[in-house]
């Protein structure tokens, strides 16, 4: 007993006193002030990038435009320079919020004319615009409006008829509006939606029937009449060919040369009033 109560009291006379740690202050840590610093660059950054006038976009190049209004491509894009908006409130100009793709569509919208736009970032703050505009192949009609059509079928100006390629048609429907393919909108019109002639999504076809008869025969088209039933070809002369759409194009083009230059005298040409290869052999009527 007394070695015990000697034991226990010397032990207890060696404990260490129990101490509060102190927390160390968040202003000390060196995580802290790192993630400061951070976050300050980062606001930096920003700032220079969306709201600096480095970066602010200044200028607007057209390049390529030669029908279309260069003032009129400047003033759709600066508008859509304008409206750059940085967290819902706070507008920008910096060349690095604006959207290509977006102000491509509004282009090629609103200008039919347009066939491509290719849109180049000069930085720091230059914008280029590069335009490649439609070439018209001829003229479609319908009723009494005349538009230019470009190789893809797609109509893109108002015309009045002239001396180039003349197609009309006289398929029901409504006015197509400019900026429209109408060889498509003539395929889901009608019986004549299965007609050759416009199986593909531009005019080969209708380019080599005025190709073909300009150089081997020596005959100037002056329109195509397309309805439900047959492709009509207008000559110069005045005379008619009628082409069957659903038939092969190729053969009746064989078919009416063969015609012209075995039984068609040149100098009776003028005197025709139709030549029609829509059926198993060839009919031609004189006035």
């Amino acid at each position: 007993m007394i070695y015990y109560t000697f034991f226990m009291k010397k032990s207890q006379g060696f404990k260490r006193p129990y101490q509060v740690k102190k927390k160390k202050s968040i202003l000390k840590s060196r995580f802290f002030w790192l993630f400061v610093l951070i976050l300050i660059a980062g606001f930096a950054i920003f700032y220079l990038l969306i709201f600096s006038p480095v970066f602010q976009i200044k200028e607007i190049k057209i390049v390529n435009s030669h029908k279309v209004s260069i003032t009129e491509l400047q003033e759709l894009v600066k508008n859509q320079v304008k409206h750059q908006w940085v967290l819902g409130f706070l507008s920008s100009k910096s060349i690095f919020l604006f959207k290509s793709n977006k102000v491509k569509e509004i282009i090629l919208e609103q200008f039919p004319q347009i066939a491509e736009v290719n849109l180049v970032k000069e930085f720091p703050k230059t914008l280029e615009v590069t335009i490649k505009e439609r070439v018209a192949v001829g003229i479609y009609c319908r009723a009494e409006n005349c538009f230019f059509i470009d190789r893809e079928g797609i109509i893109f100006e108002k015309s009045s008829q002239g001396s180039n390629l003349v197609i009309k048609s006289n398929i029901a429907g409504e006015e197509p509006a400019l900026g429209n393919r109408v060889v498509d909108e003539l395929r889901s019109s009608s019986p004549f939606a299965k007609a050759r002639v416009i199986e593909k999504e531009n005019l080969d076809i209708i380019l080599e029937i005025k190709n073909k008869l300009k150089r081997i025969l020596q005959i100037d088209i002056e329109e195509f009449i397309i309805s439900e039933d047959k492709l009509t070809v207008r000559t110069s002369q005045g005379w008619e060919i009628y082409f069957d759409p659903k038939g092969d194009i190729s053969w009746q083009l064989t078919e009416l040369i063969l015609v012209l230059e075995k039984q068609i005298p040149l100098q009776e040409r003028e005197k025709l009033e139709y030549i029609d290869l829509r059926f198993s052999r060839v009919y031609y009527k004189y006035r």
